[in-house]
């Protein structure tokens, strides 16, 4: 926010990026208050027009879910819901009933961050959710390691990274002869290495 971002200069990067040839699908990260304050068929009007194919919503309540993902459907846009460790097993029944384009699994209850480890209970928690969907699942919260990526890419269709490519970008703007870029590109390499 500092340097200017909002959400229609972010929207525009993939507009300009799909215009370049980006092929691969791309969903976006957003609070539902971005998306209410808008209104969910503008917004997703908004997102179509600049080429996002669908929204991973953290914080939108299960009871308020079926509206949002119905009216985003609607518009072609697929629909990802987190599920929590501690979420109940009829809760992550309905939840993942919701999602159309893949589960968003916590590894951890809480804030999301890097750890020193990955706890335990992901193999038995995902094995539980394949009992209540076919979707893919996508597995994030506390992953910045190539051990950890390999870990969970043994168990899910997905690794999501998010907090540690930010602190990398964060760190690498301090430097005197700052890439971004590059920076991103070898952390994620280096993640990748993980799943050779």
């Amino acid at each position: 926010m500092e340097g200017g971002a909002t959400v229609e200069k972010s929207l525009d990067m993939l507009r300009q990026a799909r215009a370049a040839g980006l092929k691969i699908p791309v969903l976006a990260m957003v609070s539902f208050s971005v998306i209410f304050k808008r209104g969910t068929n503008e917004f997703a009007k908004l997102c179509c027009a600049n080429g996002v194919d669908g929204l991973v919503l953290p914080d939108l309540p299960l009871e308020e879910a079926p509206a949002v993902v119905a009216a985003l459907g609607e518009h072609g846009l697929g629909s990802s819901l987190l599920i929590a460790p501690s979420t109940s097993p009829d809760r992550r029944r309905r939840i993942a009933g919701l999602c159309t384009a893949f589960i968003y699994y916590l590894s951890v209850s809480g804030i999301t961050g890097e750890r020193a480890s990955l706890p335990s209970d992901i193999a038995p928690n995902i094995a539980q959710l394949r009992q209540v969907t076919e979707r893919p699942i996508c597995v994030g919260f506390g992953i910045h390691t190539a051990e950890q990526v390999r870990q969970v890419g043994s168990l899910a269709e997905g690794v999501i990274v998010g907090s540690a490519i930010i602190r990398r970008l964060t760190e690498e703007r301090s430097r005197p002869d700052s890439n971004p870029v590059r920076a991103t590109h070898e952390f994620i390499a280096s993640l990748a290495a993980g799943l050779r």
